[in-house]
């Protein structure tokens, strides 16, 4: 959940966009957004430039759980930061970059 709602853009994000920016399957995006809609932290808005586009936007209480979520994971950021230091940090990611182009490319 908080991974989507950080991945809906200021504007809005078109539905079909969210699920590939977090790494997700049509079915199982399509069931997170109609949670988070039951939930009343997004809204579904066509788009005025395409009407084929669904926009995806965030709500009043989507924006102020957003928020909260970015702090966490700001926080969560800082801990890791501290506790093995920067440069084992940046190591780390570039690592899981690495294995994640590699799985790209080897899963079709």
């Amino acid at each position: 959940m908080g991974m989507a709602l950080l991945a809906i853009a200021p504007n809005g994000t078109p539905s079909t966009q969210i699920g590939p920016k977090m790494g997700i399957e049509p079915n199982s995006i399509s069931r997170l957004l109609n949670s988070l809609e039951i939930q009343g932290l997004i809204e579904r808005k066509t788009s005025t430039k395409d009407k084929r586009v669904t926009l995806i936007t965030l709500t009043p209480k989507g924006k102020k759980k957003r928020d909260e979520i970015r702090d966490v994971v700001v926080k969560f950021n800082a801990e890791i930061t501290k506790e093995i230091g920067e440069a084992d940090l940046n190591n780390c990611l570039a690592t899981l970059s690495q294995i994640n182009t590699f799985i790209e490319t080897k899963i079709e």
